[in-house]
């Protein structure tokens, strides 16, 4: 296991995930917001901006991320 990706578990364990802001809800931010969401323990996606505000929500509830 990689150094990074212990260190990101541990940080899940212990309540303190890294908070990932985005900027940008094209293509490939969907598709970062979708990879961090669903298969990064220890980071969540906590903020996506984009010029237009649907697609930024968009790519935000695609990716499965509550708020």
């Amino acid at each position: 296991m990689i150094i990074v990706d212990r260190e990101l578990r541990r940080r899940a364990g212990e309540g303190r995930p890294v908070r990932v802001g985005m900027v940008g809800a094209g293509a490939m931010g969907r598709g970062i917001a979708l990879q961090v969401a669903r298969s990064v323990p220890g980071m969540v996606v906590a903020a996506i901006s984009n010029r237009t505000p649907e697609a930024a929500f968009d790519a935000y509830s695609s990716a499965g991320v509550e708020g």
